[in-house]
């Protein structure tokens, strides 16, 4: 079955940018995929500030994990900065029933944002561009990918 636009809610209609430069700046593999995952998750949930507050439950049943790794990736991903600055924010709060949950602040140096309706803005280049291979052999692979 064919979607429209109109079909989408309006969940289905924000995205989570991830900028290349998560990769290039070897942000991933300093923090580690499992944290990155959490880190996804929750950005999820972010709305237009950045601010989100799933729950730790919501957080562990989306990337399949206990709620202890959560918490554990949380606390890391609190306590983890790239030149001073952190790249998540997280303040607690209590309940309504009573319970300690947490509103969440991803900040721009994670290399995660939103935007809507898949419109893309520019984004500048955060780290040095590699000099592009001159092969022939791969620029013919990537002139096949144009077919």
């Amino acid at each position: 079955m064919a979607y429209t636009r109109e079909d989408w809610t309006e969940e289905q209609n924000v995205y989570t940018r991830i900028h290349n430069s998560i990769f290039d700046s070897g942000l991933v593999t300093t923090i580690g995929r499992g944290r990155v995952m959490t880190l996804l998750a929750i950005a999820k949930h972010m709305k237009d500030n950045g601010k989100a507050w799933p729950t730790q439950e919501t957080l562990a049943k989306m990337t399949g994990v206990s709620v202890r790794t959560i918490r554990d990736d949380i606390k890391f991903l609190r306590d983890f900065a790239i030149d001073g600055k952190p790249i998540l924010k997280a303040v607690p709060y209590i309940t309504p029933s009573g319970h300690t949950s947490y509103v969440y602040r991803i900040m721009p140096i994670s290399q995660l944002s939103k935007f809507r309706d898949g419109k893309l803005d520019y984004i500048p280049q955060l780290v040095e561009k590699e000099e592009e291979s001159k092969d022939s052999g791969l620029l013919s692979a990537l002139d096949q990918l144009d077919d």
